[in-house]
């Protein structure tokens, strides 16, 4: 635990110091910081108060700290979650204000806050099927990621970002017969892992139908005119 005087404003300061000066302790408050990732901890969270780093979120996603000062005060916050992690913004300001026990004779509780660090990037399972059709191509931005199997099924995955977009192309065009040719599919990327199932329907385009032609009957000899 880590023990942290709040002293930057110069207000702060002379409250401070005009409780010293009256042979006061000056309070102390603990504060509970426990970090999460879709709701596992997370370890190498940064607490930041004032300007002036706590320390960092332990294997359990907790940091236990004793910040000190006049009650009341409002001590600005800030949390660097670590890469891969989205830090959030807009964090309240910690209050330095004491509670009093519930049970008489024990320690004051810790003042908790929880900090959500959602990841950067969320896995986008991704299942195609193309009617049957075998070894057509799945393309994305013009790189051939996978490739349909015998039953005409193909399967990958991919880090996306939250609302990010992913547009993949079943490529046909070794397959001039199939309509329609080269499909085009978009998904959008939820903020959590998510799967995307593809069902495209491809047909044999129908041969053009030759006409028949008519036969004529055969020319014989002309027949004589009767008057």
């Amino acid at each position: 635990m880590r023990t942290l005087t709040y002293m930057t404003a110069v207000a702060l300061l002379s409250l401070v110091f005009s409780g010293c000066a009256e042979g006061g302790p000056t309070p102390s408050y603990p504060f509970s910081f426990n970090a999460y990732a879709d709701g596992q901890p997370l370890q190498g969270v940064q607490i930041i108060a004032a300007g002036d780093p706590l320390g960092t979120t332990d294997e359990t996603g907790n940091l236990m700290v004793t910040l000190t000062g006049p009650e009341g005060a409002a001590v600005p916050l800030t949390v660097r979650c670590p890469d891969g992690y989205r830090s959030p913004a807009g964090q309240r300001p910690l209050r330095l204000q004491r509670f009093t026990a519930l049970v008489a004779g024990t320690e004051e509780n810790a003042i908790s806050r929880q900090i959500d660090c959602p990841p950067s990037e969320r896995n986008a399972a991704v299942v195609v099927r193309a009617s049957g059709f075998a070894d057509l191509p799945v393309t994305i931005r013009g790189r051939e990621v996978v490739r349909t199997d015998a039953s005409g099924v193909a399967h990958f995955s991919t880090p996306l970002a939250p609302n990010g977009q992913l547009r993949l192309i079943i490529d046909t065009s070794s397959r001039p017969e199939l309509r329609p040719q080269n499909p085009e599919s978009t998904i959008r990327m939820p903020d959590r892992d998510e799967i995307f199932m593809i069902d495209q329907v491809l047909e044999l385009a129908e041969e053009p139908r030759r006409r028949r032609r008519r036969s004529r009957p055969a020319s014989g000899p002309a027949l004589p005119t009767r008057i």
